[in-house]
């Protein structure tokens, strides 16, 4: 337990523990709260995901996010029909309808796909925007040189904006649109990451515009 507690980095987890207080505070609906913690929670996750980001375990951790989701949808898509059989009803319409929203994947809003609405999935989002932004860092990392961080920055920038705009007249299935949006975080904490472990000292104007960045994202994820 000694060994274990000693590679623990211990700040890392206390802001994991405030942004699971805030994002659980933002589900009891009061606006004051919620004009809060929506401008950073999520995104912070992301960002911490970032900072561990290890290229040589993509395939693992992409399976450990993946499962959960689908093995979720599972049980809600089975628990729903047989309700609807034990009522007496047909359980036709519930478990497409959960198909549906299991498919599109979207978080907070409803999604638009070909004129039709489809309602969010809820919490389960978060793995799928993570899996894909884990990925996208890594094909990047394979079509970018390591060291054209700026190029890399404003690609992933430009991703990010398109996939803002995109999202609010069309939403993609198994929020593609998430994982590129999350991956302008994830790509802040892996850069972070790489500045420590080089020896690079980061400036403080740096941190500040970072914290910006970080802070506007948030922002941008509740339009």
């Amino acid at each position: 337990m000694e060994s274990v507690r000693k590679t623990r980095i211990e700040y890392f987890d206390i802001a994991k523990g405030i942004s699971m207080l805030c994002i659980i505070a933002g589900h009891l609906s009061v606006d004051w709260i919620d004009s809060l913690v929506f401008t950073f929670h999520v995104p912070l996750f992301f960002l911490i995901s970032g900072y561990f980001y290890k290229p040589q375990f993509i395939k693992t951790r992409c399976m450990r996010l993946l499962i959960p989701y689908l093995f979720t949808s599972l049980v809600l898509i089975l628990g729903f029909g047989l309700k609807d059989i034990i009522s007496g009803l047909s359980p036709v319409g519930d478990v497409k309808y959960l198909c549906a929203i299991t498919l599109f994947g979207s978080g907070a809003r409803e999604a638009l796909f070909m004129g039709q609405s489809i309602s969010s999935i809820g919490a389960t989002w978060f793995l799928l925007a993570l899996a894909w932004a884990t990925l996208f860092m890594y094909i990047l990392d394979k079509i970018i040189k390591e060291d054209s961080v700026y190029f890399k920055f404003l690609v992933v920038a430009s991703l990010f904006v398109i996939s803002l705009v995109v999202s609010h007249y069309i939403w993609l299935p198994l929020s593609i649109l998430s994982g590129v949006t999350a991956l302008l975080f994830m790509f802040i904490g892996k850069q972070v990451k790489s500045f420590k472990d080089t020896g690079i000292k980061v400036d403080n104007k740096l941190i500040f515009s970072l914290s910006v960045v970080l802070w506007g994202g948030g922002n941008l994820f509740q339009l």
